[in-house]
């Protein structure tokens, strides 16, 4: 970047302080959660490589784009000429759209998860997760740089903000302007909180019951089902053989006159076809009350499993709910502003013009967007207990298990 001459002294202040500790912060509580899940394998799963995602885009957020922000507050000015201006303007926008594109497949994912669970389950993978993760990389960096970007470069404009950077092109053209607002924040806005609403809405309509509970319930009874009939078949096998052994009885007497037991007589007497009887004594009165114990058939062990994946599937399902949750609220809490600040300056750009020479509007609600960067780290912690407690071992320089 090249500075431009006749640089400013810099003037240290406590604004310029508060923006040093927001972006201290921010890179060390995304860098804490992108540790825990280098070291935590069991925090390598589906739902949290979108979260990782994120976590890198803000790392870079309080990497590079605070601390280059903040030095106008510093000099009062931005130092690093137009064409510093361009590529700062790029890589900014580019990684908070990773972050807000980040927050949608979340929403994209629960959505599916909770109307089409057994689609969800069959095709969701870390391989998929990964590349919902790159295209949010490159979508971003195609429209903020290979747009944007270039057409600053191509058709430079020197026009000044009250912040001292340079205007973007898009910004001197009212149709550009509400084609931006609509990409960048108003769109996503409107996504995320229609998506959150349905999933809130059908997750409440089944009650706390988890969607998985049904379709584990249809399984036990079909695995339930074939013992029934096998139990059936079983007694009605039963009741033949007994009729058969009055005629069999008949043929094996000693010479005393005493009956020997079925399966003795079959082992005297190999000549007698034994395909179809069945191993039976029917000298115990017992087996003429025989039922088919359901302790020797895997169907109890198939049940009892589906059934603790069942409570693990509910649990799962809560936990992710409770991420997307304080996910969805951080956004609101931090880009709402800025989707204001978007609105009042595409209906009434005096107007707007003239609010910011008076107070810097939209410099304050673009610090509030920034610290989305730093929200997003805490709600995850809050929101899984096993990310918080990695964090702490690593805060506490002990190994995670």
């Amino acid at each position: 970047m090249t500075r431009q001459s006749g640089l400013p002294e810099p003037k240290f202040n406590i604004t310029f302080l508060v923006m040093l500790i927001i972006s201290g912060l921010t890179v060390l509580t995304n860098a804490l959660i992108l540790a825990g899940f280098y070291f935590q394998r069991k925090l390598r799963n589906y739902t949290n490589y979108y979260i990782m995602n994120i976590a890198i885009a803000d790392l870079l957020v309080g990497l590079i784009i605070m601390p280059l922000r903040s030095l106008t507050f510093l000099y009062g000015t931005w130092i690093f000429g137009h064409t510093g201006t361009v590529f700062f303007l790029g890589f900014q926008n580019t990684l908070q759209s990773v972050s807000v594109f980040g927050v949608i497949a979340i929403c994209l994912d629960r959505y599916i998860a909770t109307f089409y669970p057994i689609e969800h389950f069959q095709r969701k993978s870390i391989r998929k997760a990964t590349l919902v993760n790159i295209s949010t990389w490159v979508i971003s960096f195609a429209v903020w740089f290979l747009v944007f970007s270039v057409w600053d470069l191509m058709a430079p404009n020197y026009t000044l903000t009250p912040s001292g950077l340079f205007k973007p092109n898009y910004s001197l053209r009212k149709s550009t302007v509400i084609l931006v607002s609509i990409f960048r924040a108003l769109g996503p806005f409107l996504m995320i909180c229609g998506l959150y609403i349905r999933i809130y809405l059908r997750v409440r309509s089944i009650g706390k019951r988890p969607i998985s509970t049904g379709l584990e319930t249809k399984e036990i009874c079909k695995s339930v089902a074939p013992v029934r009939q096998r139990e059936n078949a079983d007694l009605a096998y039963v009741s033949s053989a007994q009729d058969r052994d009055k005629d069999i009885d008949d043929v094996f007497k000693n010479p005393e006159g005493k009956v020997t037991s079925l399966g003795q007589a079959i082992s005297d007497k190999p000549s007698i076809p034994t395909d179809n009887v069945p191993d039976i004594d029917v000298s115990n009165d017992r087996s003429r009350n025989y039922r088919p114990s359901m302790e020797n058939t895997s169907s109890p062990r198939r049940i009892i499993g589906k059934s603790s994946k069942a409570d693990g599937a509910s649990m799962k399902s809560q936990k992710a709910m409770r991420t997307l949750t304080l996910i969805v609220l951080a956004f609101l809490a931090t880009w709402l502003p800025n989707a204001v600040d978007l609105m009042v300056q595409t209906v009434s750009k005096d107007h707007y013009d003239i609010m910011n020479e008076i107070f810097p509007v939209s410099e304050l609600f673009r610090w509030v967007t920034y610290c989305n960067s730093l929200i997003n780290p805490i709600a995850y912690a809050m929101a899984q207990p096993l990310i918080r407690q990695t964090v702490l071992r690593i805060l506490r320089c002990k190994r995670s298990h």
